[in-house]
């Protein structure tokens, strides 16, 4: 009895130190598109926006999927941005205004669909140029309470456009983590420009991401339940002989 149950100690440790040495401590964050303005004035999923950590230190930089409700699809009205974002200041924030945030070394769409879109970012003179405003107009400058200085554009100008899908990769020089994407002056942490249900307009993601394991740590947990049919069996036979 005693070495079968040794041996089923073992293997369990075993499995749970391949997990832990192979699975990163964090987790990705998931956004979800619930706040509407405009046209969609109700509240309601309309996406989410996932972002995944890569590396660590100085060559960290951060993968963001934009994934579209069914049925909708970004706007392809030449009045508004895929996505918009900040980026925390290095010099501190006070409140939600952390303006000018910092330049980024590069923002690269990596969905198989990027000749559609272009990355911008924030002026020289630190005023928010990306006129993603979903819950009011006006001009966006770096009081604007619901502008954003980082975005990317839709190219698909005076027609609909069919992409519901965005990837692309953030980078900035000294590297960039997930807790580096903040809320605008308002709260929001994201505004996207989309169509649905024959209307256009724009949503954002307001709160606290929800942490979401990696698929490699799905992986291992389902390898390390495997195991156990496995060991149960050695049991039975131990026992039978």
């Amino acid at each position: 009895m005693w070495p079968v149950m040794k041996q089923f100690w073992l293997i369990l440790a075993a499995v749970l130190g391949l997990a832990a040495t192979s699975v990163p401590a964090s987790a990705d964050l998931l956004f979800t598109l619930n706040q509407g303005g405009g046209a969609f004035s109700t509240p309601g999923n309309y996406g989410t926006v996932r972002l995944h950590q890569n590396g660590t230190g100085a060559t960290a930089y951060v993968t963001v999927t934009v994934q579209l409700a069914s049925g909708a699809t970004f706007a392809g009205t030449d009045a508004g941005y895929a996505i918009a974002w900040d980026i925390r200041s290095s010099s501190g924030c006070s409140g939600n205004a952390c303006y000018p945030g910092p330049t980024l070394s590069s923002v690269t769409v990596t969905s198989a669909n990027s000749a559609n879109f272009t990355p911008t970012q924030t002026n020289a003179s630190g005023d928010q140029n990306i006129k993603a405003t979903p819950f009011t107009g006006g001009k966006c400058t770096q009081s604007g309470a619901n502008c954003f200085e980082y975005g990317i554009d839709y190219k698909i100008g005076g027609s609909k456009g069919t992409d519901n899908k965005l990837i692309f990769d953030v980078k900035k020089t000294g590297g960039l983590v997930l807790t580096d994407f903040i809320a605008n002056q308002n709260g929001y942490r994201f505004a996207v420009d989309i169509a649905f249900n024959h209307k256009t307009g724009n949503v954002a993601a307001k709160g606290d991401g929800v942490r979401v394991p990696e698929p490699q740590t799905w992986l291992l947990f389902i390898a390390g339940l495997a195991v156990l049919p496995l060991l149960q069996r050695r049991r039975r036979l131990a026992r039978a002989t």
